[in-house]
């Protein structure tokens, strides 16, 4: 008796679920299966400009030395 108690509420929040998925994403899956998915679709180019900047390599704050004193 217990065990189909605990079998139905587990089966009852699994429902639960789909249910809040389908209203919240519905449309989403319905066009997915339709394949007309909105990944699907051609999107706009966008570019982007890079810049590029020549920094001096730095000196490292410790000194070599100093390391194989240590």
């Amino acid at each position: 008796m217990f065990a189909t108690a605990v079998t139905l509420a587990v089966m009852g929040l699994v429902f639960r679920a789909l249910a809040d998925l389908a209203q919240h994403d519905g449309a989403k899956i319905l066009s997915a299966l339709q394949g007309q998915s909105w990944i699907a679709q051609p999107q706009s180019e966008r570019h982007c400009a890079l810049r590029f900047s020549s920094r001096k390599a730095e000196t490292p704050a410790w000194q070599p030395e100093w390391r194989a004193a240590a």
